[in-house]
């Protein structure tokens, strides 16, 4: 169930962010599923608002500069940072079932 999550979050988020960078946006790079909290954390691993799409290089600058891409995704989406921040503080057990059930009805897989 857990790779079907994260297949579906992972189509999910490239469809909202166009397949590009959101950082660079230098059209035709490849990208990558990156999360704002790590994706070690279930409780917003497959939320939408704590993801994004990054090419490889955006990505590295991601985990290698914690403070500053913090800031910047902060700046850039102050409502999807609070709110992600206020699902992982409030952490609780993860329905999966349904959640997937969710992401499935949003975007077909």
């Amino acid at each position: 169930m857990v790779k079907a999550l994260d297949d579906a979050a992972r189509l999910a988020v490239f469809e909202r962010d166009n397949h590009t960078c959101v950082r660079c946006q230098i059209p035709g790079r490849m990208v990558q599923w990156s999360h704002v909290i790590g994706r070690r954390h279930k409780c917003v691993r497959w939320e939408l608002d704590n993801a994004l799409t990054l090419c490889a290089g955006c990505h590295m600058f991601w985990h290698e500069y914690p403070t500053l891409s913090g800031d910047w995704f902060r700046k850039n989406w102050p409502e999807r940072h609070e709110r992600i921040l206020a699902l992982y503080n409030r952490a609780g057990k993860v329905n999966v079932p349904a959640l997937y059930a969710e992401l499935r009805g949003k975007h077909e897989i």
